[in-house]
């Protein structure tokens, strides 16, 4: 009995030995590319920050690479104001997404521990990942797909929350099959980055029938490889090739649009059955007149990923979704969907912010440190 009890205090002991190394505060300076005012991609600066402390439930983390979102060109053009930021301090970091390896974990943390290879997507009131360290809240973090690269790992955190939380949680489509072997989804803008997932999720876990649009054959090529079962050009009249499908119903149930929805908007009730459902991942660029929607009673949803981690709604369903996909990427169920991968410098960094911002590209573009990083 006495044994045992001096074994449980040893294990305790350690235990909390172990957490306490971990939580050491790294002084320090990490190189940062950061904005010191709105602006284009010449406002980008190299700097030196003080490598952050972690907070109770953050991990600190080494970004090996880290990769480019629309919202960044948003944050950037307006300094943090489109997301109703305000800078922390002189700077601004932006970049919200990255893969790398723990360093440091808060008192409170416990699913994560020093050296622990992880990715995630972050939260846009904190400073981002174009920096070589980041903290974030534990609980949007998730564990890196063991099969991947650190770019690959990279390329996919936000997108890949943002495409889950749409189908599963905005348009409420389950894991049933069957019950899916006659629905349709269609995607708007299938080859950009979160259409690029969201192809994959709802053709392998959703089993879907899925529709993604694509206006020149490279775009169509990617979308048709990813699984998408037919392609229609989103610069053409949607309706018309929609009800030249070889399809039963010329109606579809459901509708991603990961695109400003206004340009289609006053056509989506032509294309959705009665009770279906848009979920949009961007803000209408003007008012729309939403009453067309009513005599068929559909409904249009906005995803934005950090809903949850700005205003504190369970967090945590966003670190289990990324533990999901890690499963199916390791599974092959999932491929990664990076496209273009360029040095982490100001050379490097302006390049791919420049694609980025031209809305020209293939899934997704991802920078990465340099080996002596």
């Amino acid at each position: 009995m006495k044994l045992s009890i001096l074994c449980l205090t040893l294990i305790a002991t350690f235990a909390f030995a172990s957490r306490m190394l971990s939580s050491v505060k790294i002084d320090g300076k990490m190189t940062a590319y950061a904005l010191e005012e709105a602006g284009g991609n010449d406002k980008f600066q190299r700097v030196e920050l003080d490598i952050p402390t972690p907070g109770d439930r953050d991990v600190l983390v080494r970004n090996y690479a880290s990769a480019t979102n629309p919202v960044d060109s948003f944050m950037r053009s307006t300094f943090g104001a489109a997301m109703g930021v305000t800078p922390p301090g002189k700077y601004l970091t932006i970049g919200y997404d990255a893969a790398g390896i723990v360093q440091s974990v808060g008192a409170k943390v416990r699913n994560f521990k020093k050296g622990d290879h992880v990715y995630f997507a972050g939260d846009v009131t904190r400073n981002g990942t174009f920096a070589e360290y980041t903290v974030v809240d534990e609980r949007i973090v998730g564990r890196k797909p063991e099969s991947l690269s650190w770019e690959e790992s990279a390329a996919m955190p936000l997108v890949t929350a943002t495409a889950m939380e749409a189908l599963y949680e905005s348009l409420a489509i389950t894991e049933d099959k069957v019950l899916n072997r006659n629905k349709t989804l269609l995607i708007i803008n299938g080859a950009g980055g979160v259409g690029s997932i969201a192809i994959q999720i709802a053709k392998k876990l959703l089993g879907l029938t899925v529709i993604a649009t694509a206006s020149r054959e490279e775009t169509a090529t990617y979308c048709k490889k990813l699984g998408a079962d037919f392609i229609i050009n989103h610069r053409k009249n949607l309706q018309e090739q929609l009800e030249a499908l070889p399809l039963k119903s010329k109606t579809v149930e459901y509708i991603f649009a990961a695109h400003d929805p206004t340009e289609y908007f006053n056509t989506f009730p032509n294309l959705l059955s009665p009770l279906g459902k848009v979920v949009s991942i961007m803000a209408p660029s003007k008012p729309l007149d939403i009453a067309p929607f009513m005599s068929k009673r559909l409904s249009f949803i906005f995803e934005l990923m950090f809903t949850r981690s700005r205003l504190g709604v369970e967090p945590e369903k966003q670190g289990a979704l990324l533990n999901k996909a890690s499963k199916m990427f390791d599974q092959k169920v999932f491929v990664s969907t990076v496209s273009n991968v360029y040095t982490f410098d100001l050379t490097g960094l302006r390049e791919a912010m420049e694609l980025q911002d031209s809305r020209s590209g293939t899934g997704k573009n991802v920078l990465c440190w340099p080996k002596t990083h």
